[in-house]
C-alpha cells in the first residue's frame, strides 16, 4: 500500500482526525478523512453462577448515539499500558468482578474503512466480585446472562454493539464447542 500524506484536522483528548489524498485508478486524487485513535481491549467475562457459566455483559448509556447498549467490558488503552493489564482493568472497573485468569483469543478491526482502532478480544474467567469504579461520566450496569440468552440476543437484535457480537460469536465457534466436546 502506497504512503500517503496525512493532515491532522482535528483533535481531541480522545482521538484525532486526519485527511489524506488518494489516487484514483481512473487518475485524479479524492480526499478522505479517518479517525486516529488509540487500540482497545473487549472482555468476554465468565461467570460460574450455581454451576452454569454466564456472560457478565454490561448496560452502557452511549452518548453518541443517545441509546443505552448491552455490551462486553471494553475500553481504550492508556498510554504505554500493557495490554493484558487493561483488559484485567477494564473488566474490573466496568463490571465490578477482577480476574483469576485473563487471556486474549482474538483481535480485529471494527470499522477499518474510517477508524484505525484494533480491538484485542479477551476471555476473563475465576472472577471474584470487588465493586465497579466507574469512570465519572459512564453509567453501566451489569447483568449476569446464560450463552443461549446471549445469542438470542444477538440473533433478536436486542445486542447491537458490534465488539460484542463478534467476541460472542468467536468464543461459541472455537473455544466454547470445543469445551463441551463437540
Amino acid at each position: 500500500m502506497q504512503n500517503h500524506e496525512r493532515d491532522c484536522v482535528y483533535r481531541t483528548s480522545r482521538f484525532d482526525v486526519y485527511e489524506t489524498d488518494l489516487v484514483k485508478r481512473s487518475g485524479g486524487v479524492l480526499r478522505r478523512g479517518y479517525i486516529k485513535t488509540a487500540n482497545a481491549v473487549v472482555v468476554l467475562p465468565l461467570l460460574i453462577d450455581g454451576g452454569e457459566t454466564k456472560i457478565v455483559m454490561i448496560r452502557n448509556k452511549r452518548f453518541a448515539i443517545e441509546k443505552t447498549l448491552w455490551e462486553l467490558p471494553a475500553g481504550t488503552l492508556e498510554a504505554g499500558e500493557d495490554i493484558d493489564k487493561a483488559a484485567a482493568r477494564e473488566c474490573e472497573e466496568e463490571t465490578g468482578y477482577k480476574a483469576g485468569n485473563i487471556q486474549r483469543v482474538s483481535g480485529f478491526y471494527s470499522c477499518p474503512g474510517m477508524v484505525t482502532e484494533k480491538l484485542h478480544g479477551y476471555i476473563a474467567e475465576n472472577l471474584s466480585f470487588v465493586g465497579q469504579k466507574l469512570d465519572e461520566t459512564e453509567q453501566i450496569t451489569t447483568e449476569a446472562v446464560t450463552f443461549s440468552e446471549s445469542m438470542e440476543m444477538i440473533k433478536s437484535g436486542q445486542i447491537e454493539d458490534a465488539k460484542s457480537i463478534a467476541l460472542i460469536l468467536y468464543y461459541q465457534a472455537f473455544i466454547h464447542k470445543h469445551a463441551d466436546g463437540v
